[in-house]
């Protein structure tokens, strides 16, 4: 795991399969200050 700044925050995106990478791009544009931590549930995905 990489090293992350202690003075940003971090926000996790959990991703069931529909959508959640759209919503990682969306949160990084819109809030570029933050760490971002992706998990993806492809094995269970809908």
């Amino acid at each position: 795991m990489a090293h992350r700044s202690a003075s940003r925050p971090t926000v996790g995106v959990f991703d069931s399969g529909v959508g959640g990478l759209t919503v990682l791009a969306a949160i990084r544009r819109a809030c570029s200050s933050l760490d971002l931590v992706y998990v993806a549930d492809s094995g269970n995905a809908p």
